[in-house]
């Protein structure tokens, strides 16, 4: 499927449009009625409230500037993903599985992209927990094929469970694999690409690009991650925002994760 992507970047322009011609408008009352106060009166009894029709005719899009959406993609297909990594310049975050399905991508990238700063969060194949209600992977796997995040695993019968498991492991794989790929990179061995494992259910994978953009694939219930749709958030000057939000979660889950 191709990428499909929504841009709320044009809704930007038709407000500034508005504001124009509400500009010209005052500008043209002003000359016509010459500053008497009956003109005043009766040119704001008709701007405002077509100013207000306006507003609610492009509250939506203000609301999506102000939050800092700038885009949303139906679909992103694996080959996008080097397109928007050309967007750095100098840091690269991810918060993730097994980051598996495009660690060739990124190796690649990595070995022409001159960036001081990686730092790759994947989920703990082998934490040191009993419960494997408490073991992310496990309840990660169980979603992937279906399971409400409110299943217990000892509910399941065996053959559910050995299902669940043979995932498990697999992705087990995937997870090893990618850390030695990585630690066979330049960045790593120069200290510039840093490695931690967390053991957290994670309802998303996320980018983050020099701590100013953020790009979260929503993973669905029953589904694979690269059919996530996704979301583009801008970090906004000036006030805290949606970038904000998940800026943080990422630094908390990356402060507690265990290093490789």
């Amino acid at each position: 499927m191709k990428n499909k992507k929504m841009t709320f970047d044009f809704n930007f322009w038709n407000i500034i449009l508005a504001i124009f011609t509400s500009s010209i408008a005052n500008i043209l009352s002003n000359y016509i009625t010459k500053k008497s106060l009956y003109g005043w009166l009766l040119f704001f009894v008709i701007l405002i409230p077509w100013l207000y029709n306006i507003y609610k005719k492009y509250e939506r899009s203000i609301k999506f500037i102000i939050s800092g959406l700038t885009a949303y993609y139906y679909s992103f297909d694996l080959e996008e993903n080097p397109k928007v990594w050309q967007e750095v310049r100098k840091s690269f975050y991810y918060q993730g599985i097994s980051f598996n399905s495009i660690i060739e991508f990124f190796k690649r990238w990595i070995d022409e992209k001159n960036i001081s700063d990686y730092k790759i969060l994947l989920l703990d194949p082998n934490p040191n927990v009993n419960d494997p209600n408490l073991i992310a992977l496990v309840k990660q796997e169980m979603y992937k094929k279906g399971f409400g995040l409110d299943v217990d695993y000892t509910t399941l019968n065996q053959i559910e469970k050995d299902e669940i498991y043979r995932a498990v492991d697999a992705t087990k794989i995937n997870i090893e694999s990618t850390i030695k790929t990585l630690q066979n990179t330049k960045p790593y061995q120069y200290g510039h690409l840093q490695i931690r494992l967390y053991n957290e259910f994670t309802p998303w994978w996320l980018y983050i690009l020099d701590e100013k953009v953020t790009y979260i694939g929503i993973l669905e219930k029953g589904k694979f991650g690269y059919d996530s749709p996704v979301l583009v958030i801008t970090k906004k000057a000036g006030y805290t925002g949606v970038f904000d939000a998940f800026m943080n979660n990422w630094y908390r889950i990356w402060q507690s994760a265990k290093s490789v």
